[in-house]
């Protein structure tokens, strides 16, 4: 077994080993639990708490370091590894490595991160839980209240 069938294998092993996990929810932390940090905090300007992307003046990660996520890593490994496989007959070796990194690399942009932006663009917004909610500024108003503020009649 040469680098490029264990990469095949290590790619296509790695990618359905997270599809099993995340169908199973084994791998599932919302960050919910009574030892989180924002446990106790209340929010009484409105704010959602949704976090912040990087072009609202947050945090900005390098691009590169989105290759350091475990399904990029494997769907180029998988790319990396059929590309190599692939070619073994057509190119010699030492300009197979480059084009089967090249392979797999633009595998990982064309094909699979596509893909997977389209399955996720019918993902729903996790729900949260009422722990989330606890100690947040509500208003209560009886019928007579509400009849008040909503008759324009009984304002001066």
């Amino acid at each position: 077994m040469n680098i490029y069938q264990l990469s095949l294998c290590l790619g296509f092993g790695g990618l359905v080993a997270m599809t099993l996990l995340g169908m199973s929810g084994a791998g599932d932390d919302t960050g919910d639990s009574f030892g989180s940090d924002d446990a106790g905090s209340i929010d009484l300007d409105g704010d959602s708490g949704e976090p912040q992307d990087a072009s609202s003046g947050g945090f900005r990660a390098a691009p590169l370091l989105s290759f350091l996520s475990p399904r990029v890593l494997f769907s180029v490994a998988l790319g990396f590894g059929a590309a190599g496989t692939l070619g073994q007959k057509l190119v010699v070796e030492p300009w197979l490595l480059l084009v089967a990194l090249v392979c797999g690399v633009a595998f990982e942009m064309v094909v699979f991160r596509p893909t997977w932006n389209l399955i996720f663009r019918f993902a729903s917004r996790p729900a949260r839980t009422l722990s989330h909610r606890s100690m947040t500024a509500v208003t209560a108003l009886s019928r007579l209240t509400w009849m008040v503020k909503s008759c324009r009649c009984w304002r001066n």
